[in-house]
């Protein structure tokens, strides 16, 4: 039968290794999210750079127009 110090010790050793885990949930949140804005960010570079490359040679005409 396991002593009392042992028990505690088993006992913290599991809530780290609960927090670790979930440490490393949010990480891979986190990781998404950076990835997701890192793609965003990309893709508006390439949309404002293909703007510019276009915008002298073919400029964009736009007009709103009321639904009724």
């Amino acid at each position: 039968m396991k002593n009392f110090a042992s028990h505690v010790e088993d006992k913290k050793f599991r809530d780290l290794l609960t927090k670790h885990s979930e440490l490393e949930k949010r990480m891979f949140h986190i990781d998404e999210e950076a990835k997701q804005v890192k793609l965003a960010m990309e893709l508006q570079r390439s949309m404002t750079d293909c703007y510019s490359n276009s915008a002298s040679d073919f400029p964009l005409q736009t007009s709103i127009k009321l639904r009724t």
